[in-house]
């Protein structure tokens, strides 16, 4: 363990450290790809104005800059995940995964529950309510922050990891022990189902932007993709991206279905567009550093509540909080339905 402290956590001002980029830093120029948000309201009356939950414009893909505009950091010590709850708050668990707090972007933390176990998969469901995958006791759970109950789901598990949630409240998770597969939770039954199995290490999960692939970075074998059938099972996974001699954890997904991946044993940050044809070129986006690293794990787009912007890819090496505004808003995040 890197402290024997269970959480230490540093007054730092967020402090910028990269400048705009210009006009001629843009994304390369190719067929114009623009992303709508989905609009579900029903117009039923062509006289009066429905309440339009589609209020933000087209984003035009084409203008993706290539590197971030800016970025920052605060000190914040995590353990490997971390998640944007509906109050405005980054929620993450201390270094011995017992305490779950929340942070504001003012630096102001509470504490949303203590006497939890080892954690690992933290991620927000669409009600509000957190999923946690505990590793060391192989559960998953639900925390209420309101309640502060704990709710086990899922038992006897060989080490679970990595969490992702979908659409619907379907959770997914994976096995780094014995099994070493992903699979799918429906929390509402209990039902689980295979996604993926004959992995090595699977320690990172996100879904695309339509939610019909799941990507799974494995530890030791490279990222895969694992494509959604229209029946709803899942087919045969097929490698991505393996580079030699580096490994990866935490993704995250654009609007515009480009794949981000952290390298687990350094801060670089490499971006793929998905959209084109194998083999995929990744391109390093960000190459971040700390003398205090421990591991890159977890990155995550804000939730676009209490300031912690969609826009930004927000990245932990359980050291600190790094901050970068990438110029192109994350993919749907399940509490966006909520006020």
């Amino acid at each position: 363990m890197k402290h024997s402290c269970l959480l230490y956590i540093a007054m730092l001002a967020l402090v910028g450290c990269a400048e705009g980029v210009s006009d001629d830093d843009k994304g390369d120029d190719g067929p114009l790809r623009t992303v709508l948000d989905t609009d579900t309201d029903t117009d039923t009356d062509p006289d009066t104005d429905d309440t339009d939950t589609d209020t933000e414009p087209p984003f035009d893909c084409t203008t993706v800059p290539d590197q971030p505009l800016s970025s920052s950091q605060m000190d914040i010590e995590t353990t490997e995940d971390f998640d944007f709850d509906a109050e405005g708050q980054m929620v993450f668990a201390d270094w011995l995964g017992s305490t779950l707090f929340g942070v504001d972007i003012d630096r102001n933390f509470s504490v949303i529950a203590t006497g939890i176990y080892d954690t690992r998969g933290i991620s927000v469901l669409a009600d509000g309510r957190i999923i946690i995958a505990y590793i060391g006791n192989g559960t998953i759970a639900i925390m209420d922050p309101v309640t502060g109950s704990n709710t086990v789901l899922l038992s006897n598990l060989s080490q679970p990891n990595a969490l992702e949630v979908g659409d619907n409240d379907l959770v997914y998770f994976s096995e780094i022990g014995a099994n070493q597969r992903v699979m799918e939770l429906n929390i509402s039954t209990l039902e689980t189902k295979p996604v993926a199995g004959g992995f090595t290490y699977p320690n990172g999960l996100v879904l695309n932007a339509n939610h019909d692939i799941l990507y799974v970075s494995d530890f030791q074998a490279g990222i895969y993709a694992v494509p959604k059938n229209a029946d709803g099972t899942w087919g045969d996974k097929y490698l991505v991206h393996n580079p030699p001699g580096d490994s990866y954890d935490g993704m995250a997904v654009d609007v515009c279905d480009n794949l981000y991946v952290l390298s687990f044993n350094g801060g670089k940050i490499v971006r793929m567009d998905m959209n084109q044809p194998a083999p995929y070129d990744p391109v390093v986006v960000a190459e971040l550093t700390d003398p205090q690293a421990f591991l890159w794990n977890a990155l995550h787009w804000g939730s676009d509540r209490g300031g912690w912007n969609r826009d930004t890819l927000y990245v932990t090496d359980r050291n600190k909080i790094f901050a970068l505004e990438m110029g192109v808003p994350g993919k749907r995040q399940p509490i966006d339905d909520l006020p």
